[in-house]
């Protein structure tokens, strides 16, 4: 059980780092293979851009390549109000 507390701590870190680090290189986009696994971890991040009084609005649309593989992609609306650094 304590395993399971350190291992969702540093989860919530590593989420909060990526959001850090989408804020600094202004990312816009992001794209992963389709899984349920990757899902998850690109709705944590939505979680975290979309809250809080410098929110970012984002969009998950999930979509085949041109190889026929099924994409996610994270599409994150910055505006420079919302791109300065924390």
């Amino acid at each position: 059980m304590i395993q399971r507390e350190i291992n969702k701590l540093y989860y919530v870190h590593c989420i909060k780092a990526i959001k850090g680090i989408i804020h600094k290189d202004r990312i816009k986009e992001i794209d992963i293979d389709f899984s349920l696994q990757h899902l998850h971890v690109l709705e944590s991040i939505v979680g975290n851009l979309e809250y809080g009084t410098k929110s970012i609005p984002t969009t998950i649309k999930i979509n085949p390549n041109n190889e026929g593989r099924m994409m996610a992609r994270l599409y994150i609306n910055q505006s420079e109000e919302n791109t300065k650094e924390y």
